[in-house]
């Protein structure tokens, strides 16, 4: 057992100390994802932007972000886009996120708030469970619970700046 613990340990550390390298000039990250529900499956696709990362004991590290992203639902026929703001901010193994949602289908506008939290594997990927509260009036079609996958394609626009 105690074998277990030390190589976890040094892949925490060693991870740590690479991901230091590799982070420390990259700009925007494309996000990619799954959101799951009772009512509708939807695609989600956005942007990592403003990510930063803190030290914590030692090597391990902290990372928030905000991101930029569209929801995509297949209803009725008709493909619905959906824009989402989100901050995120990830912590060794777990992630605490919030969300604003602009829900809008068939003249139908709603906006929405999805706290959520989960675990990450070090913001590389994460599952996250959200709760959609809406602002003003719910929709029938918006799940209100939320099972999300998402992942991260680090370093595309390493050495850039937009």
């Amino acid at each position: 057992m105690k074998v277990y613990a030390i190589l976890l340990f040094i892949t925490i550390e060693t991870f740590g100390l690479c991901q230091k390298e590799f982070f420390k000039d990259r700009s925007i990250d494309i996000e990619f994802g799954v959101n799951i529900g009772a009512k509708n499956t939807s695609i989600e696709i956005g942007f990592n932007l403003f990510k930063e990362f803190t030290e914590l004991s030692g090597h391990l590290y902290s990372s928030d972000a905000l991101l930029l992203s569209s929801e995509l639902i297949y209803l009725n026929n008709n493909l619905v886009l959906i824009p989402k703001i989100s901050y995120s901010y990830n912590m060794i193994f777990l992630n605490f996120s919030g969300s604003l949602v602009n829900y809008n289908y068939n003249k139908l506008n709603e906006f929405y708030f999805r706290p959520a939290i989960g675990i990450t594997l070090f913001g590389y990927a994460d599952i996250v469970y959200g709760y959609n509260i809406p602002i003003h009036h719910s929709l029938e079609f918006v799940n209100t619970h939320t099972i999300t996958l998402r992942g991260r394609l680090f370093g595309i626009f390493k050495n850039r700046v937009f």
